[in-house]
């Protein structure tokens, strides 16, 4: 799409868009090279319908709010006529003060319904466009290396902020996070808990230890990966197995 294209699309036009990039993007004929490309240009056609989305919402609340107070100035002024007409008693031109009050009113009430019209279609463009940042992700044990990945396998970026093994001791947060791209992984070693799960449980018994994996999706929104590893011997090899259980809005560890 070139810059007038992109500059005149209409928002269908720019969600036909993404959506095709997301399906080259999944297309087995399409090279990894190309993939990253792709998913640029989608998450930028999806924050420009985002950008136009929320110019909209403040245009329309700010006409609204303009309509309103011209409506309560136009009512301040009737009623200090409608004092006067009383006073000098003219009866005929009081009823007509008396209709234009009331086809104000009117105007007013078909303003407030045309309000929760459209922020009822904002809510639903509002929705469409929160599809683009759900969170799929998977969290998979790496046997041989002893790490835990992270597959990403959304459609936008998310950021990995911290890790906790166990529900003792606090939340264990990272000092910054670790982007991982849409399609793409993070890995983290679990030595330490291996070694530990070697010395301290019996061969032949099953643990069950409670994982949390602490994110952010592409808005800044916080999410808590909740899962289990569950502690397998074979003879005396000791091997884990790593279960994601759901994922909470939020970062903790209930």
């Amino acid at each position: 799409m070139h810059f007038e294209e992109f500059e005149k699309a209409s928002m269908q036009e720019l969600k036909r868009e993404a959506k095709s990039c997301f399906g080259r993007y999944k297309d087995v004929n399409t090279g990894g090279l190309d993939k990253p490309a792709l998913l640029l240009e989608a998450q930028f056609y999806m924050n420009e319908m985002e950008r136009r989305h929320d110019s909209w919402i403040a245009l329309r609340d700010l006409l609204l709010e303009i309509v309103v107070i011209l409506l309560i100035g136009w009512e301040i002024w009737m009623s200090y006529r409608g004092e006067r007409l009383q006073t000098k008693d003219f009866d005929a031109e009081s009823v007509v003060f008396q209709n234009l009050e009331n086809s104000s009113a009117a105007t007013a009430a078909t303003l407030t319904s045309l309000r929760g019209t459209t922020e009822a279609m904002s809510g639903a463009v509002q929705k469409e466009l929160e599809l683009f940042y759900d969170l799929e992700l998977t969290v998979v044990y790496e046997e041989g290396q002893k790490k835990i990945t992270i597959e990403n396998h959304g459609r936008t970026n998310v950021a990995v902020w911290g890790m906790h093994f166990g529900t003792a001791g606090n939340a264990a947060y990272f000092t910054e996070g670790t982007i991982v791209s849409a399609g793409g992984g993070y890995q983290n070693s679990i030595q330490e808990l291996y070694d530990q799960v070697m010395k301290s449980a019996p061969k032949g018994s099953t643990t069950i230890i409670p994982f949390f994996v602490f994110v952010k999706n592409d808005k800044g929104q916080k999410f808590t990966i909740r899962g289990d590893v569950v502690t397998i011997w074979h003879g005396n090899a000791l091997s884990f197995n790593v279960q994601t259980t759901h994922i909470n809005t939020g970062w903790s560890m209930k």
